[in-house]
């Protein structure tokens, strides 16, 4: 599912947010690859904090004493939602740091290719 502005606003924090509006399509764009690694490195690190906290709070609520459990179910939804918004944040900076890397290793191929050109006999 692809999460909107809107629906993620009220769940991530301020730097969370500005972490999401980076992923978007127009500002992904604009990033070097350097930036796009610190922005990768960041994504990997909050899904992976809230994908192992969903997994610690979903264990704590099963393992609990049976008169504190309730019935309800979804007292971790927050922290899964996170979990899933990080995701998505996480593929679209992966994708984009493909493209980028490709674009990278074309551009080297092209640069050894002219260099071969001017040196041969």
């Amino acid at each position: 599912m692809t999460y909107s502005l809107r629906q993620v606003q009220p769940l991530l924090t301020k730097p969370e947010l500005e972490l999401f509006q980076a992923s978007r399509a127009g500002a992904i764009k604009e990033l070097n690859p350097r930036q796009l690694a610190a922005k990768l490195t960041r994504a990997r690190a909050l899904r992976d904090k809230y994908r192992d906290t969903y997994r610690r709070q979903t264990v704590a609520t099963r393992t609990g004493p049976a008169k504190d459990r309730k019935q309800m179910g979804g007292e971790n939804n927050r922290t899964e939602v996170k979990a899933e918004i990080m995701q998505e944040v996480l593929t679209r900076f992966e994708a984009q740091h493909a493209k980028a890397q490709a674009k990278l290793d074309k551009q080297a191929a092209r640069k050894t290719k002219t260099a071969r050109a001017h040196n041969a006999p």
